[in-house]
Parts: structure tokens; C-alpha cells; sequence
């Protein structure tokens, strides 16, 4: 391999090289021999293993009585992995390297140092028939991850019971802020090196709510119901890919939403789970705290409309080319914070759905049954590096001999604007990857040029800037700490898929991002009714962008992280809807016959946390490098004595080296006997995340073993998210309203407990401003992190909307005027006046006790 690398080097990494120099590059090193062209490229070394025979296969699908059960928890891995799903966090785009600081898990990468919202497993267990001999059972797993990883699904699938092999469907919400480390081969240039703590600490948490989900199974009924006509004002998502809104369809984001509804036999709620498209991209690559992003937001929200723990389990949809919206605009943040991010908007994306699927859930209740019938399949697929495998539309769409030789002829479409086959231009036997056409006219390295795609007709295409796997992963990979077993990559020559049938339902697994396109091709070419097909992204494995062959050829971001060229989303789709034919009869059949799936996983050695002699302690002094993440904080470790509503107040204490684990923080209130309790949500959960932030330093920042390791959580005055002491709807507008009293924050961590000193919460002080014959109330808030209104977000002047509040009118011959005033939507209302007499001062509180005063002058 000492040839391949002189030879690129030696060609250079400009992407302005020309045609000619390209080619000369390419043939310099096939001559070499250091490029494999053969077309049958070896794939011994990924190791391949029968998929295991679907369970239950034979007898006849039927309705059956119906029993489901739920769990989640949150993921046990630790601070210091690198985020997924931004390739950027490595050294090539230096995002989200904050200081100096170590991690053995992140490697090269830019490592987590905090956690805004805590990432959860969560299952639902959807079984048919009677308990304990089950008919069939849909196990729906979910993780605040990033993608989908078929190791992880193996992983799981193997520590489980027998009959449910080819039942458990694995979905992710897709945010770019969560834990990585996990992903193998391909996916690693945006979710760091493989770690195989990592891997394992997720697929035990996968296990534990999996068993929980099935323990807990007892009768219940089942309802569905979809719309076609969702966010019709785009407060929710957007389209964010405008390079495809010249086909048809093109210009829209995910109009489709679903919900299905799982309740006891009681009619109690007991899951939720709604599914539409939406990136998990409201923070962006410098980001390097924890967060559930936008999937998150919706699922607390609608989780916290509820008196009890009901399970809420966002899927994506078609969300390949769909962004987030919410309230755009973040806090006003300091210079110096690392940890200030638009936190606030999640929520607000939760807000604006939650009256659609608030709507959907009725109209799933009017669905409910008590028996439904149940049918689910896995398959895996095999992809590259056989271009026949490829082969689409009847034939219609296929590539040319992949030789790693022959030169593409520059033609992509007829005279009719249909795509040319066979296709020459996607002549790459390993697959190549990082197709844009963002300015960039060709590959990274010459010699990872496709040859003949420095063809003048091909600079505007993705083809013009693919790089050929096999040119760039000895460089690449090295560089950035990453391992490989071996080309081609094993992550990409297999796909897994499963389907399911929900009563007169049907449920398809894209293992990628699928766009709207790609999804509208699904369902047109499906065997099943499209009206009740569910296509559901992220799920069971990732291989990039989902996109049909016209949507790939149209360029921009996405065609840059897919493997196989522009069939590569047209196989999946088309592999998906003959999967769905197994569903259509009613015969129980054994879909995984004749597929197999890769069992490489890549083993790293074991890693030894700290030891942590003084764990569970409060610093008397802390370094100052624990300021660098959170500027505002106080030189003090402990709480203040006391602090008015709206404020942040700190908390550190020396814990645990985050391999060791993550501690687990509850704020609590002291009750009326002395005892002190845990803060709790509408729905019963305790207050651990999303109402504060939990950040993570080293000291020494570098250094592999040895190191003091600092614990903050700032904790900002506000009700949580789920405040059960106001009605769900009028949540927002009683954010001034944290009950008053004496608060501590109890910590438990590993083998240690830890607890605060004692804080008294007070009033906040409003803002009172008089105007001509108006006055206005508002309250401040200069660094905090909650959302506190739906305009104005976190941070400034925070009126006091539509409001009742006291108001006193005082005299200058000492008597008072005591009124109860509606203020209007801006906070705002008329001046109270006796006649003929204008007040001194004007003194107004609101129903928490806020309070304050503005004085009137001699003329108002």
C-alpha cells in the first residue's frame, strides 16, 4: 500500500485538477497494481452468517386478541464519546473541538462534554393471540441515536428469545446530537472509531427494555389513523433540499403523518406513536452536548399531556429532506459559552404539532380494536460489490460492468430527459462515497476519480466528485484513527429490511434517510394499499440518503453519503415493496430464506476508568477550566442560600470518570414535614434532564488516566417542562411560576450520593412600564436556557401575555386603589385612574406572587 499512497500524494488533493492530469493519475496507479479492477471484488473477509428463519413461519395469519406492554430508560454511555451524524466533528472540519481536553473514546473526534436532554431506549411490544404462546409480536425499539446499525439489531436479537427473530424493527430519531462510537466500517467518518463499550452499553439497554416491554404485555387494544394534509403551514418542518424541486413532488416536505394508538383494556393510555419526517438538525456540528434534538421535543411534549407514564415513541418518516422549524432564534448567549445553544427550540416544535397529533390520537381512539392481525418479516439484502444486484425498474435501470477501468461516455439522459441505461458512469467496484455537487467539480484525490467523470458534461453531477472507496480509505481512514476490516466495506454490502402488518395496516423500514421522493416511489410501486402504508427511516440499519435514481442525479448534499451511486436508493425501495408481498397473503412464511448478513464487528481493547478517591465530594475551590464551559457560574461549588425565580444556579461536585458512568441528578423541594422530595412532571416522571444542564470536566483536560473529573449542573428557576401544578395548556404561561420554598439537587452516582445545600427560591421582580395610557408588565431573563414565551424564546423581555394580574394604584394622599387588570397578547393593558387624580406609583403582582413597581410622575 506504500504505492497508493506515494502515488496520491504525489498527485495531490486540489480539486481544480483537470481531466487529463486525473486520468494520467488513475492509469499511474492501476498500472501499479495498487488497485484492485477485478469486478468479482472479494467480500471473504466480513464474514457472512445465515439470517436466522422467521420465527413462527407456518399457519395462517388471523385476528387475534391483542396484548402490548412498554419500557424505556435512559442510555448508559458515557460523556466523552464523539456526536453522530456530522462528519465535521473530525479532524477534517475541526467543529466542536472546544479545548484541549482527551477523550479515549472519541479518539481524533470532538468529544461530548455535557447533556442537555439524556438519550432513551424505549420499547413497545405489540403481540397477538394468547399469553404465553403468541401468535406473532412486534418488538418496536427505538434510541435517541443518530442512525440505525444492523450489528446492533444482530446484537439484540441474539441475547433474546427464539421467537422473535425477525421481529424486532429498531428505529432511531436521527438527532445529530447524541452518543456515537458505535457505527462500524462506513458509517464512522461521522460517528467516530468503533468502540466496543459503546456498542455493548447500547445494545444492554436495547435487552433490558425489551424484556421489561415483553414482562409487561397484558390486553389491550389497538388503533391507527394518518393525514395527508400535515403542517400545511410549515411551523414544524420545511424542505431543505432545493436541487430536487424541479421534479415532481420536489418541493414539498413530509405532508404525511401517522399515529398509532396502543391502550389498555381499561381504555388507559399506554403508548403513543406518531411517525412523520424531520431532521434531528436544530443544533448544528459545533455542538458538543447531548441533546434528542427535535424528535426529542416532541416526545416530551406530548409525553407530558398525560397524567401517567405513557410511552411516546417518535418514528421518522420521510424526513431525508425535511428540517426542523420551531422558533428559529436562540438565547442571546455570552461570547465565551461553549454550552449555550438554541435549547429552547425543541420544545417549541413539540408545541407547534401537538394540536395535529393530538387530533390523530382521537382518531386513532375511534379505531381502536381489540383484535388485529399481526404478521411480521425480516430480510437481509445483499447490495454491492455485485452491480446485477442493482438492476431496477424491470430492468429498465441498470449499471454497466464495474471494471474499474472503462471511461464513463459523459451521456446521463436521452433526448427525452429519461435516464440513460446501462449507466458507465458509476464505475466503482468497492462503491464510492461523498457525491456532491457543491461546487466541487471532482474527487478529493485523483486518483479516487471514477475514470472518465472529469467528462465536460459531468462537472455540474454528483458523478464528477465521487471518490472511489478503495482510493481513499488507507488515507482517510489512518488520519482520522479509524479501522476497517477490510474492502470492500462490509456495512455496505448488506441491507436490512423488515415489514409488518397492523391489522389492515401495513409498516416498511427504509435503513436510511429516505427523502419525500423516495418514499412516493415506495408507495407507488407497493403491493398494499399506499393509503395504509407507513414507511418508516432510520430503522434496523443505515446506508445514507434513500433517493431515487432522478432525485440522486439532481446533486447537492445527499448524494454525497450514499455508496453505490444513483441505483443505491432505488434497490432499497424496490427491495422493500417485494418484501411487502409477503405480507399480502395469509400465510405465515419465512422471509429471511436465502439471506444472510455480514458479522464483522470490530473489537478494541478494553478501557479502565479513573479511580475517583474523592467522588461524591464538593470542591472547596474549583479550576478554572469548569468556567470555560459554563462562563456564568459562580467561583462557589455549591448552591446560593437563595435566588429569585428565572435564575441559573450551579452545582459541582468531584464524581465518577464517565466511563465508570453517567450520575443521575433530581432536584428536590422541601415538603411541609422537613422531608424533601423529588421534583416531578405532569406524567409522573422524576425531573433528571431537559430542565438543566449537566456538563462534564477533566482536570487535567488531557491525560489518559489520573484526572479529577468535575461535575456541574446548572439548574434554571423555572417549572419543568410537564408542570403539574397548571393545566398542559396553559403550561408556557405560567413559566413565572415555580412554587416557591427550599430546593437542593441530590446526585447519585457510582457507589457514591452526593447532595447540595440548601436553596430558597423567591419571588421573581416583574418589570412594570407605564406608557401614555397604558402599562405594560414583563419579566427579564438574561442567560437562561428554558423557553419562556413563543416569540421572545429564552432570553430578554419576557411579557407577561394575556394575564391576570393585581394591580394597586397608589396616591399621593396615601389611599390606594386595588384592581384586578387583564393584560392583553402583548403583556399590555389600559392605565386604571382616578378620575381627575393620576397615582405616584403604580405597584402590579401576578397570580405567583411576582411583583413589581413603576412610579407614575406628574404626567403619565
Amino acid at each position: 500500500m506504500r504505492v497508493v499512497l506515494t502515488l496520491l500524494f504525489a498527485c495531490g488533493t486540489s480539486s481544480a485538477h483537470d481531466a487529463a492530469a486525473t486520468d494520467a493519475a488513475f492509469d499511474a496507479v492501476v498500472d501499479a497494481g495498487a488497485i484492485d479492477t477485478r469486478p468479482d471484488v472479494d467480500t471473504a473477509h466480513c464474514g457472512f452468517e445465515p439470517l436466522p428463519a422467521t420465527a413462527g413461519a407456518g399457519g395462517r395469519v388471523m385476528p387475534l386478541p391483542i396484548h402490548a406492554g412498554t419500557a424505556e430508560r435512559f442510555l448508559n454511555v458515557p460523556l466523552g464519546t464523539t456526536l453522530g451524524a456530522y462528519a465535521t466533528r473530525s479532524p477534517i472540519g475541526r467543529n466542536g473541538f472546544i479545548d484541549g481536553r482527551v477523550s479515549v473514546l472519541a479518539g481524533k473526534f470532538a468529544p461530548s462534554v455535557a447533556i442537555e436532554t439524556r438519550p432513551r431506549a424505549r420499547a413497545l411490544a405489540i403481540s397477538v393471540g394468547e399469553a404465553p404462546d403468541y401468535e406473532d409480536t412486534l418488538l418496536l425499539l427505538k434510541a435517541d441515536l443518530g442512525i440505525a446499525h444492523a450489528a446492533l439489531v444482530r446484537a439484540v436479537e441474539l441475547r433474546l428469545p427464539a421467537e422473535l427473530h425477525g421481529k424486532i424493527i429498531f428505529a432511531t430519531s436521527h438527532t445529530h446530537s447524541s452518543f456515537a462510537n458505535y457505527a462500524t466500517d462506513a458509517m464512522q467518518l461521522a460517528f467516530g472509531p468503533f468502540q466496543r463499550l459503546v456498542h455493548d452499553r447500547i445494545v444492554d439497554d436495547l435487552e433490558a427494555v425489551a424484556l421489561e416491554a415483553l414482562a409487561a404485555r397484558a390486553p389491550a387494544r389497538l388503533g391507527l389513523a394518518s393525514t395527508d394534509v400535515f403542517d400545511l403551514a410549515d411551523v414544524v418542518t420545511r424542505d431543505r433540499r432545493p436541487e430536487n424541486d424541479h421534479l415532481p413532488g420536489g418541493q414539498s416536505d413530509d405532508r404525511h403523518a401517522y399515529v398509532m394508538r396502543v391502550d389498555a383494556a381499561d381504555g388507559s393510555p399506554v403508548a403513543v406513536v406518531p411517525v412523520f419526517g424531520m431532521h434531528g438538525t436544530i443544533h448544528d456540528a459545533n455542538n458538543v452536548v447531548i441533546s434528542t434534538d427535535a424528535s426529542g421535543g416532541v416526545e416530551r411534549v406530548l409525553e407530558e399531556q398525560f397524567d401517567s407514564p405513557v410511552l411516546v415513541m417518535h418514528l421518522q418518516g420521510a424526513g431525508g429532506d425535511v428540517s426542523p422549524v420551531g422558533l428559529e432564534h436562540g438565547p442571546d448567549c455570552p461570547d465565551a459559552s461553549v454550552l449555550c445553544h438554541n435549547y429552547p427550540r425543541s420544545e417549541t416544535i413539540g408545541r407547534r404539532v401537538l394540536p395535529e397529533l393530538l387530533a390523530l390520537w382521537d382518531a386513532a381512539g375511534d379505531a381502536l380494536e381489540d383484535e388485529i392481525a399481526l404478521e411480521v418479516v425480516t430480510r437481509s439484502v445483499e447490495r454491492g460489490p455485485d452491480p446485477s444486484r442493482f438492476d431496477v425498474r424491470d430492468g429498465a435501470l441498470q449499471y454497466a460492468a464495474w471494471d474499474g477501468v472503462a471511461r464513463a461516455d459523459g451521456r446521463i439522459f436521452d433526448s427525452t430527459g429519461n435516464v440513460l441505461s446501462p449507466i458507465d458512469e458509476f464505475n466503482a467496484p468497492y462503491g464510492a462515497a461523498l457525491c456532491s455537487s457543491d461546487g466541487r467539480t471532482a474527487a478529493l484525490l485523483p486518483a479516487a476519480q471514477i475514470p472518465g467523470t472529469r467528462h465536460p458534461d459531468l462537472l455540474t453531477t454528483p458523478y464528477s466528485t465521487c471518490n472511489r472507496i478503495e482510493a481513499l480509505a488507507e488515507i482517510v481512514g489512518p488520519s482520522l484513527g479509524l479501522e476497517v476490516a477490510g474492502l470492500p466495506l462490509c456495512d455496505t454490502t448488506r441491507g436490512l429490511l423488515s415489514a409488518a402488518r397492523i391489522g389492515d395496516w401495513y409498516l416498511s423500514t427504509l435503513p436510511g434517510e429516505p427523502t419525500i421522493l423516495a418514499r412516493e416511489r415506495l408507495r407507488e410501486i407497493s403491493p398494499v394499499d399506499p393509503e395504509r402504508l407507513i414507511v418508516v427511516g432510520c430503522a434496523q440499519d443505515h446506508h445514507g440518503y434513500v433517493l431515487t435514481a432522478e432525485d440522486w442525479l439532481a446533486g447537492g448534499y445527499e448524494p454525497s453519503i450514499t455508496f453505490w451511486g444513483p441505483l443505491d436508493g432505488e434497490q432499497l425501495i424496490e427491495s422493500s415493496a417485494h418484501l411487502l408481498t409477503v405480507l399480502t397473503t395469509d400465510a405465515r412464511e419465512n422471509a429471511a430464506q436465502g439471506s444472510t448478513r455480514a458479522t464483522v464487528l470490530l473489537s478494541t481493547e478494553a478501557l479502565e476508568p479513573d479511580r475517583a478517591p474523592l467522588a461524591g465530594s464538593i470542591p472547596t475551590a474549583l479550576p478554572t477550566l469548569t468556567n470555560r464551559l459554563l462562563p456564568t457560574q459562580p467561583a462557589t461549588a455549591n448552591l446560593p442560600t437563595s435566588a429569585a425565580r428565572l435564575a441559573s444556579v450551579f452545582f459541582t461536585w468531584i464524581g465518577e470518570d464517565p466511563l465508570e458512568g453517567t450520575p443521575t441528578v433530581a432536584i428536590e423541594r422541601r415538603a411541609d414535614d422537613g422531608s424533601f422530595l423529588p421534583l416531578t412532571r405532569r406524567s409522573g416522571r422524576t425531573v433528571h434532564e431537559g430542565d438543566l444542564i449537566l456538563a462534564w470536566t477533566p482536570d487535567p483536560l488531557e491525560g489518559a488516566s489520573g484526572r479529577t473529573h468535575y461535575w456541574t449542573v446548572e439548574w434554571q428557576l423555572v417549572p419543568p417542562l410537564g408542570n403539574p401544578t397548571v393545566d398542559a395548556r396553559d403550561e408556557l404561561s405560567a413559566r413565572l411560576g415555580l412554587e416557591l420554598g427550599v430546593y437542593r439537587i441530590r446526585v447519585e452516582g457510582e457507589g457514591y450520593s452526593v447532595t447540595s445545600g440548601e436553596l430558597e427560591v423567591r419571588a421573581a421582580e416583574l418589570e412594570v412600564a407605564v406608557a401614555v395610557s397604558s402599562f405594560s408588565v414583563a419579566a427579564s431573563s438574561d442567560s437562561g436556557f428554558r423557553l419562556l414565551d413563543d416569540v421572545i424564546g429564552a432570553t430578554g423581555t419576557i411579557p407577561l401575555r394575556s394575564q391576570t394580574v393585581v394591580v394597586e394604584a397608589r396616591y399621593a394622599d396615601g389611599t390606594n386603589q386595588r384592581l384586578d387588570v387583564e393584560l392583553d397578547a402583548s403583556g399590555s393593558a389600559s392605565l386604571p385612574v382616578r378620575a381627575g387624580e393620576p397615582p405616584v406609583e403604580l405597584a402590579v403582582t401576578d397570580v405567583y406572587g411576582n411583583a413589581g413597581t413603576v412610579a407614575w410622575g406628574d404626567e403619565p
